[in-house]
């Protein structure tokens, strides 16, 4: 046992002679060599990517501390878990206004019927891959395809609850007719399908969170609509595909499922204790007087 620490302790602190090299400066080597033993130096090597001033060398910009990277991972950290319970808000709050709209509309089981789908291939698909999850959630009791037996499939305030948000977000976006998208989108003050593209923004944006992904510069792959009818539009900046855009959506959603939040509150705080540069996460100078910035 001793000599697998041994190794471990030679290979750590080849790890940290490395950092050096790059231009790190190492204030508590006994800490560092703490650190790295709990937290993969690849798992940090986002964090100090964008600090490095000479891709030819490569060396870091001149003054930068290990403990600056620690602190800026364990600030995307905590961003992480920010965005995630935000979402969790987001998401409770569609189900149930997805069970609204199909419950009053077509009964209880309103959302299994082919002929209130507007796209029958990807309504198969979505069927199929519901009766998939009923059968985890149910522990494998119901054996049988809901798609044939609606006489045992649960009802859609059941069923939903059992969706996953992937799920969800593809029944709204491809399957549900547009006329129950769009009372599901007036219930947020939205048009246009715009709810459809944010939520779908906010799934690959859970996956990468929940997945322990950087959230704090990542350029995000799939952007959420921008152009929207109402005041919110002047807070997004449409230059940026960094987090910012997904902040102003997901404190625009939570003034409206909860007024009196302090998610924007907890976000300054946030930034303000690890002082964070919000240019590279695609804040605008002027983020915090956009309309959607002034409540919470």
């Amino acid at each position: 046992m001793s000599r697998t620490r041994d190794r471990l302790r030679q290979k750590n602190c080849a790890q940290l002679d490395s950092l050096e090299e790059l231009g790190l400066l190492i204030d508590d080597r006994a800490k560092a060599l703490e650190i790295i033993q709990h937290l993969n130096i690849y798992r940090l090597k986002p964090y100090w990517t964008p600090l490095i001033v000479d891709q030819a060398s490569p060396k870091v910009r001149t003054g930068t501390k290990f403990s600056s990277v620690v602190s800026l991972y364990e600030f995307d950290r905590l961003l992480r878990i920010m965005v995630l319970e935000c979402i969790e808000r987001v998401e409770v709050s569609i189900r149930s206004t997805f069970i609204d709209a199909i419950s009053t509309t077509f009964g209880s089981h309103g959302h299994y019927d082919l002929a209130h789908a507007r796209n029958a291939e990807v309504f198969a698909d979505i069927i199929g891959r519901h009766d998939r999850e009923l059968q985890r959630s149910r522990n494998g009791l119901l054996q049988i395809p809901i798609r044939n037996n609606l006489h045992i499939a649960p009802p859609v305030w059941e069923s939903c609850e059992m969706m996953s948000f992937g799920t969800l977000t593809k029944w709204i976006k491809c399957v549900l007719k547009w006329s129950l998208v769009n009372n599901i989108e007036s219930i947020y003050d939205l048009q246009g399908s715009v709810l459809v593209s944010w939520l779908h923004h906010l799934n690959v944006t859970r996956n990468v969170a929940a997945h322990h992904g950087r959230l704090w510069n990542r350029s995000m792959t799939i952007l959420p609509k921008m152009r929207v009818h109402n005041a919110i539009r002047y807070s997004f900046e449409t230059s940026t595909r960094k987090i910012y855009n997904t902040l102003v959506i997901l404190q625009y959603l939570r003034n409206i499922i909860e007024p009196d939040h302090r998610w924007k509150t907890d976000l300054v705080n946030l930034i303000d204790r690890y002082d964070i540069d919000t240019a590279l996460m695609g804040f605008p100078k002027d983020w915090q007087d956009r309309e959607v910035w002034r409540r919470g």
